[in-house]
Formats: structure tokens, C-alpha cells, sequence
């Protein structure tokens, strides 16, 4: 009986025995832990923000969390800034102390991460997503298995409760995975897209300080889609303007070249307008001509008919002259009256001749006084048209004459909106953080999956130690 109860009894001393000195192992390493009262204060030179966070299917923020890196630059305790809900060190087994927005950190030298997990958040993009199938909008949760042509629109804009500075000044790249085993005919305005695999990477790019309209459409089958991936950056791009120099010199002989033009049309129009001027004197006097012949030619009757008295008249007293008792008493009278009437005859057939030539000329003058009319209005025209053209060729050569200088400036206009050189990065969690280089924004959201049937979970047996082999001997 001695034999049957000594060696339970040495089991049970030495399993005793070996309990108190284990329980001591874990009170040893608690006690290591402890940070030492007079703690020397660390040196942060540069900190770093990644912020997390997952989204629903149909943009909405569900979750978020910060990643910290601090470089630290002399070990020792050291502050962070935010509040956040829980923290968790993810670069050693210290604690982290939090209080009233403040971080207290005992940090080795070097990068040293922490997570902190933030219980309410708000991001500098609100995201919303719209899924349609066959043009009917559908609810996130009724898309798995689907068949048919969809369309999914993703709008990003300005959360106007959060800093600008993030919208304002973050490139926003857009990212969807789509499997070409169950999309086709893939059709993404303004995306580029890539192909991995059996998958086409559709990604998109927002500017800063841009609202995105994002739209995707292709024909399904089976509807099944990965995580949407969003990620903000501070905005970067090197860009170097082309050396105008070798154009100024053209720009400078094409702005001579229409100086040259405009100073002769000024000339132009200048003796264009004293044309006009001419003309119009020209026509004024051809109307007070044209207005005589009509008068004179209105007399002309009259004056016939005078001159035929008159030459009737002569023609009477000629005969009377004629006769010999008459040419007797006067010869010199007789003589000289037959001399006149002769004469007179011969002028009135003139004035006959002279009268229809100037009714002749009354009835056409108006025609050529109408033409008259006509070039002086013609060259009024043209001389009020190239007034206009020397303001055109004097306005061309103003906006021309510092064309070069102009298109440096407007080219240095056009890029200042994308130039985000002068930005400096601002914590995202709080203002009272200090020497931050980096701040990035991570989003994802659910996938889309048809739920499937769950295997029964197993309880996983935990692995065999020295000790639970030895208390397997007294079961």
C-alpha cells in the first residue's frame, strides 16, 4: 500500500510546487513591465498619420482607425495627441497611456507604431455609391448573383465639416476590381485599367480640390464584386514649362509684321475718308447740277417759242426792207436787217439743237447722278469699313505684341491651380500635434459576395507542453 499512494504523492508535491513557481512567472514579468518612476523624457522629430477605415457598399463610413508613427529620436517617454476610443502598440509590449486627449508613450528609439482606434470620425470626402441593374437601382445587399448590364456610379465631394486643406490639397485615387470572368464589355469614362490576372483594375483619379463623378458600366453575370479602394494623397507633380525663347523671336516678328499692317491700314482708311469726303462733294454738286438742267430744260419751250417771235419778227421786217421804195429811203437799214434775220435764223436752229440736247441731257443726268450717288456711297462704305479694320489690326496688334510674355503668364496661371508645392501636412487627428510630414487616408469597402453555407467550426485542441502531458498521466 506504501507503493500505491508514493508515487500520487510525489506527483502531487512536485505539480504543487510547480504551480506556486509558475504563478510567480507572470507577477516577475508584471513587475519588469512597470515603467520606472523617474522615466527620462524621450525625442520625437518627425510624425507620420495613416487613417483606415472601412466603408458599407454604398460609401458610408462604418469604422476607423489611426496608424502613428513616431520617429523618435532619443528614447524615453513621449506625447501624442487625439482622442481616441482604445489604443493598441504595435511595436512593443509597453503600455500606452491615454488621458484626456494626450498619449504618454515609453518609445524606443527609432519608428515606433501605434494604432488608435477612433470610436465617432468623419472624413474629408463623402462617398456615396449607386448600383443599377438593367437601369433599376438596386440595394447593395440584393446585387449578389445578379445577371444583367450594371452601372455603378461612385460621387466623391467636399465634407465641409472637416479641415479643407485635405480636399483642397489631396490627389483621391479611386480603385475597382472587377473579375472578367463574370464582367464584360467594361466601359469607364476618364479610368485607365489594367489587367491582373483574370481581374481588370479600374482606377480613376480625382484632383485636388475636384468633386468626382465616377461611372462604371459593363454586362454581368453572376454579380460578385471585390472591395472599392479609395486613396488620398498630398498632391505631387514635377512640371517643367518648354523654353519659349525660341519663339519669342517669331512672336516679336509677327507682332512688326501686323504693326506694319496696321499703320497702313490707318493710312488707308485715312485717305479712304478724305475720298469720301470728295464724294460727297461731288454729289452734292451734281444734284445742284442736275436740279439746273431740269429747271433749264422746264424753260426751253419757253425760249423757243420766244426766239420764233423774235425770228418772225425779223423775218417780217426783212420782207418790208425788201421792197425797193423802202431799200431806197435806207438802204443800210435794209441791208443790215436782211444781214440779222439770216444770222438770227441760224442761231434760232441753234437754239433748237441746244434745247433738245439739254432735255436730252436733263432726262439722263438723274442716272448718272444716281451712279454718282452710288460711288460716293460705296466709298463711304468702304471708308467706315476700314475704320473698322484699323481698330481690328490696332486691337490684333495689342493682344499680339506681348503674346509671349502672355503665354508664360497664363501657363504659370494654369499650373499654379495644381501646384500644391506649399503645402505643409496638418494632422488629421489634432491641431495639437506638431512636426507632421505625412498624413494618407486609406478607405475601403465591403466586398459583394453571395453568402454560402458555413462549415461546422471545430474546436481546435490545443497543443501538448511538458505540463499537460504530465497532468494527462493522472486523469
Amino acid at each position: 500500500m506504501k507503493k500505491i499512494f508514493k508515487i500520487p504523492f510525489i506527483a502531487v508535491l512536485l505539480i504543487i510546487t510547480l504551480l506556486f513557481s509558475s504563478a510567480g512567472l507572470p507577477l516577475l514579468a508584471e513587475e519588469n513591465k512597470t515603467e520606472p518612476v523617474n522615466s527620462p523624457s524621450g525625442q520625437v522629430s518627425s510624425k507620420e498619420e495613416v487613417i483606415y477605415c472601412s466603408l458599407d457598399n454604398s460609401g458610408k463610413l462604418k469604422n476607423i482607425y489611426v496608424v502613428n508613427i513616431l520617429n523618435v529620436t532619443i528614447p524615453g517617454v513621449v506625447y501624442d495627441y487625439g482622442s481616441y476610443a482604445s489604443l493598441k502598440n504595435l511595436t512593443d509590449t509597453g503600455e500606452l497611456v491615454s488621458e484626456n486627449g494626450k498619449v504618454k508613450i515609453n518609445a524606443p528609439e527609432g519608428r515606433f507604431y501605434y494604432q488608435g482606434n477612433l470610436e465617432n470620425g468623419n472624413l474629408p470626402w463623402s462617398v456615396d455609391i449607386s448600383y443599377y441593374i438593367d437601369g433599376v437601382k438596386k440595394d447593395p445587399k440584393n446585387l449578389a448573383g445578379a445577371d444583367g448590364h450594371v452601372k455603378i456610379e461612385i460621387n466623391t465631394k467636399k465634407n465641409n465639416g472637416i479641415d479643407s486643406g485635405f480636399f483642397e490639397n489631396y490627389l483621391l485615387q479611386v480603385s475597382v476590381q472587377l473579375n472578367t470572368e463574370r464582367f464584360s464589355n467594361i466601359d469607364a469614362a476618364g479610368a485607365t485599367m489594367a489587367n491582373a490576372g483574370a481581374n481588370k483594375i479600374v482606377n480613376f483619379t480625382v484632383l485636388p480640390g475636384v468633386e468626382g463623378n465616377l461611372s462604371i458600366e459593363a454586362d454581368v453575370t453572376d454579380f460578385e464584386m471585390g472591395s472599392i479602394e479609395f486613396s488620398a494623397i498630398p498632391f505631387s507633380m514635377q512640371i517643367e514649362m518648354p523654353d519659349m525663347s525660341e519663339f519669342s523671336d517669331e512672336f516679336s516678328a509677327l507682332a512688326n509684321a501686323i504693326a506694319q499692317l496696321n499703320t497702313g491700314v490707318e493710312a488707308l482708311a485715312k485717305g479712304l475718308a478724305e475720298i469720301s469726303g470728295g464724294a460727297a462733294a461731288i454729289t452734292y454738286g451734281s444734284s445742284e447740277f442736275k436740279n439746273g438742267l431740269a429747271a433749264l430744260d422746264s424753260k426751253s419751250d419757253e425760249i423757243i417759242q420766244a426766239s420764233s417771235m423774235i425770228m418772225d419778227t425779223l423775218n417780217n421786217l426783212s420782207a418790208m426792207m425788201s421792197i425797193p421804195e423802202a431799200q431806197a429811203a435806207n438802204p443800210q437799214l435794209a441791208y443790215a436787217l436782211t444781214e440779222l434775220t439770216k444770222n438770227y435764223n441760224g442761231f434760232h436752229m441753234g437754239l433748237e439743237g441746244y434745247t433738245q440736247g439739254v432735255s436730252q441731257l436733263a432726262s439722263s443726268y438723274p442716272g448718272i447722278h444716281a451712279g454718282i450717288e452710288g460711288l460716293a456711297g460705296g466709298v463711304n462704305k468702304v471708308s467706315e469699313g476700314a475704320k473698322e479694320l484699323s481698330s481690328g489690326t490696332d486691337t490684333l496688334y495689342e493682344n499680339i505684341k506681348d503674346l509671349p510674355q502672355n503665354i508664360d503668364a497664363y501657363s504659370k496661371d494654369l499650373l499654379s491651380d495644381y501646384d500644391k508645392s506649399d503645402y505643409e501636412p496638418v494632422s488629421f487627428i489634432s491641431s495639437e500635434n506638431r512636426d507632421v510630414t505625412s498624413v494618407q487616408f486609406v478607405m475601403r469597402t465591403e466586398k459583394i459576395e453571395k453568402e454560402e453555407a458555413r462549415p461546422a467550426q471545430t474546436t481546435e485542441k490545443e497543443p501538448e507542453t511538458f505540463w499537460t502531458r504530465l497532468l494527462d498521466l493522472f486523469r
